[in-house]
């Protein structure tokens, strides 16, 4: 059955052969010498299905380099098998068979890529940044250098009763060129059919079109932003309205203490909110009285503190209140039982060894005739 099947379970062997799992073990063990061990690593191999997939890719990339020659080959970065090393490995329990004491361990494939691809694959993502960055800064030197084109060619067919293009206003300029060339030529203007000119204006139109999509993604964070300050705004000045409410209202009662001097009176919500603080702020003993407790505290040790903390919570709940109170209820009567049980017990005990030696003494009277149980 082992050698059928090296990663079967013991249970499994006792159920089938109908004898118990030590048994098994001890025939396992003793009499075959086999062990069951967990498979070891080694270096990583690809499967069937990597292997074709390198394939497939291989054939596409021939096929690249037949068509395009040389050329293809400087586009190659690198050919490494970093990109199919992700799948579900076998765990070490799972990998356990049955082994003799005197052979080797079992293998499985490495799935873990090492160090030294994995930096390799950091430098190509480097270089591939580097490359984009390049590419954008191509791209943006070529943008700047159309604006200017544009700023030139709008003022070229710009009318008499427009004014001069100002410094930094290549945006504006290039809209009112797009404008110009799509709406119908006015009798008054010069008419011209020079390519360069259309083709500018070609390319030009993507130009302000992406413009115009981030004037108005930008427009629409400006209205976000606006609303969320208007919002606060809004809170500000509620708050601000009902400070003013209470200074009022303060104000009203220090009038009404200096025309109507008194010893005391009722206060309301305003006053003992405000005197409160006032007093908390003003006071330096209970300032002193808190960092002292804290202080206290943190020399406390650590069984001291979870005592006095459940002490706060005990006090400080009706309910772990009521349960504090039952819990020792409890265990007091619980106590008061056992005592007392055991009490009985030894009463009970020697009751019945007093009972128990009359009997004894009556018995070897009645049927032995002597006077002493011990003789």
């Amino acid at each position: 059955m082992i050698l059928g099947n090296r990663c079967i379970k013991q249970k499994d062997i006792a159920k089938e052969l109908e004898i118990a799992k030590e048994r098994v073990q001890h025939i396992i063990t003793d009499v075959l010498g086999c062990r069951k061990v967990s498979a070891r690593w080694v270096a990583r191999m690809l499967t069937d299905e990597m292997k074709m997939q390198r394939k497939t890719t291989c054939a596409e990339l021939l096929k690249h380099y037949e068509e395009e020659g040389e050329e293809f080959i400087q586009r190659i970065v690198t050919g490494d098998e970093t990109w199919v090393h992700h799948y579900d490995p076998e765990s070490n329990y799972q990998s356990m068979e049955y082994r003799h004491k005197s052979s080797l361990s079992p293998r499985k494939f490495k799935v873990v890529a090492s160090a030294r691809k994995q930096v390799h694959k950091l430098q190509e993502d480097y270089r591939e940044a580097v490359t984009t960055l390049h590419d954008q800064k191509s791209l943006i030197t070529q943008l700047e250098e159309d604006l200017r084109n544009v700023n030139a060619l709008s003022s070229m067919f710009r009318g008499d009763a427009e004014g001069e293009p100002g410094p930094g206003d290549a945006n504006s300029e290039a809209m009112a060129s797009i404008v110009k060339e799509m709406a119908p030529v006015s009798p008054t203007l010069p008419v011209t059919g020079d390519p360069s000119s259309k083709s500018a204006a070609d390319s030009l139109l993507p130009i302000v079109q992406s413009q115009r999509e981030r004037y108005r993604l930008r427009a629409q964070e400006l209205e976000a932003q606006t609303l969320s300050q208007q919002q606060q705004v809004t809170v500000l000045q509620n708050e601000m309205d009902k400070l003013r409410s209470d200074n009022v209202k303060l104000y009203e009662k220090i009038r009404f203490l200096q025309s109507y001097p008194v010893k005391g009176g009722a206060t309301d919500d305003v006053t003992n909110s405000y005197s409160s603080q006032y007093e908390e702020r003003l006071d330096p003993f209970t300032s002193f009285s808190r960092k002292e407790r804290q202080r206290r505290y943190l020399e406390l040790k650590p069984y001291d503190k979870i005592t006095l903390s459940m002490g706060r919570l005990i006090m400080g709940n009706k309910t772990a209140r009521a349960f504090a109170f039952f819990y020792t209820l409890i265990l007091h009567l619980l106590v008061f039982l056992v005592l007392y049980k055991l009490a009985h017990t030894e009463s009970c005990k020697r009751d019945m060894m007093a009972d128990w030696h009359e009997r004894y003494a009556e018995h070897m009277m009645k049927v032995h005739g002597a006077k002493d149980p011990t003789e």
